[in-house]
């Protein structure tokens, strides 16, 4: 089960997530929905194995498209995304909502970093990296 959709891009963090949210979940929707009608005659996985299987199937591909040009990436970045959403429809989750809750925790957790911003302003290169990374995993012990 092999498709591409299309790709959703945004300017960055700041990016006000209204531009792209309808054109997001309406491509998230339908692969939702293809997925969906093809499971009802018959042509889907067994179960969640066999799409993590395919998952790691597709990010093989991606890791070798990467290595080819812009056009093959996309297409294998749209695979991968097309079977994350059936395992997500698998595991009877909105993927769409998922990604949305995702987006909503990075932001908390950036936000902390940022606040963090004179540990790490001054530094840098591996050392500035590793000073925001360890306010993200104190952000994230935090939340727990």
């Amino acid at each position: 089960m092999k498709t591409s959709a299309t790709p959703v891009t945004t300017s960055g963090i700041e990016a006000d997530p209204a531009r792209n949210a309808g054109r997001g979940s309406s491509v998230l929707a339908t692969a939702t929905g293809l997925q969906h009608e093809a499971a009802t005659e018959g042509f889907d996985w067994d179960g969640t194995a066999p799409v993590l299987a395919k998952i790691e199937e597709e990010l093989a591909e991606l890791r070798e498209a990467m290595t080819q040009g812009p056009d093959r990436v996309r297409d294998e970045f749209g695979d991968l995304l097309f079977v994350l959403v059936n395992l997500a429809r698998h595991l009877r989750l909105d993927p769409a909502e998922a990604l949305d809750q995702a987006n909503a925790k990075f932001r908390r957790r950036y936000q902390c970093v940022l606040r963090g911003r004179a540990h790490w302003q001054t530094l840098q290169g591996a050392d500035r990296l590793q000073a925001m990374e360890a306010l993200w995993q104190q952000a994230k012990r935090e939340e727990r």
